[in-house]
């Protein structure tokens, strides 16, 4: 197992474990919750996290198979380099909605960002990097 794939999982693990201290910060008030009151930005502010978390979840777990994706990693002279970019990509990607659903669920206290949260996190539990198998 090369180095990039190490980084990549330690980072994945990283990201678990941010989005863990990110959620206990708000929970024992370290950092403010409920501070959006207004009902028209609590509903924009849910309305984006819905949105994004349906958007980028499904963008997330077929990245792979996108035709530019496929083309980019075929074309390359080194496709585990390439896989890994990629890789780093989708984590990434992932890693921004679910700190995003968590800040979006304690800044309005409203269930539908705490539902954002959950799906992306059951998406994240298949967003394990590993190199791809090829034929």
């Amino acid at each position: 197992m090369t180095r990039t794939w190490i980084q990549l999982k330690t980072a994945y693990f990283a990201v678990w474990i941010v989005g863990g201290v990110l959620a206990c910060c708000f929970d024992y008030e370290i950092l403010p919750t409920g501070f959006v009151t207004d009902e028209r930005t609590r509903y924009f502010l849910s309305l984006g996290a819905i949105v994004c978390t349906l958007g980028g979840v499904y963008v997330a777990l077929k990245l792979f198979h996108f035709p530019t994706v496929k083309a980019a990693i075929e074309k390359s002279g080194s496709p585990a380099r390439c896989e890994s970019k990629w890789q780093a990509y989708r984590l990434g990607l992932m890693s921004l909605l679910l700190w995003g659903n968590v800040a979006a669920y304690f800044a309005t206290l409203d269930t539908q960002g705490g539902f954002c949260a959950l799906i992306t996190a059951l998406a994240l539990v298949f967003c394990w990097p590993r190199p791809m198998s090829r034929p």
